[in-house]
């Protein structure tokens, strides 16, 4: 019994290995927006330099790469979702694009050289359709407003 565990455990643990995190999130993800609160609560906005460590600090591209897809992934999903207490916004969405919004305040000024990655981001989550552009065009514009 205990060898069909041990086995299981490893193929468990090689096939997540070999997988990308992206694509072992995105079934979660996609489908449950139980999923996608916990995962913004703990992973994306707690704390509260996640964003940058990973968009901006992070000192592989690769990882850059993977993460702004997950946030954009995570962000088209989120969009009809409740919000999360204590942060801005009016849903999930608009919460993590707010944040991401306001590494613009702080971090991202340190970190100019991996600025492509965070507006690639911006681009990639626009390409996905209308609701995102206005979705995206509301967010800006109130950022920007208060940011003067």
């Amino acid at each position: 019994m205990y060898i069909w565990y041990f086995k299981f455990i490893y193929i468990l643990m090689f096939a997540l290995l070999t997988l990308s995190r992206y694509d072992t999130l995105s079934h979660h993800i996609r489908f449950s927006s139980l999923v996608r609160k916990w995962f913004a609560a703990n992973a994306l906005l707690n704390p509260s330099s996640r964003l940058g460590e990973y968009i901006l600090m992070a000192p592989s591209p690769e990882v850059r790469t993977v993460f702004v897809k997950l946030v954009v992934f995570f962000c088209h999903f989120a969009i009809a979702d409740e919000p999360l207490a204590g942060y801005e916004g009016s849903n999930l969405c608009e919460q993590i694009l707010i944040s991401v919004l306001d590494l613009l305040k702080c971090e991202a000024v340190d970190y100019g050289k991996h600025l492509p990655h965070y507006f690639s981001l911006f681009s990639m989550y626009v390409g996905l359709g209308t609701p995102e552009k206005q979705q995206l065009l509301k967010v800006f514009k109130s950022f920007f407003v208060s940011f003067y």
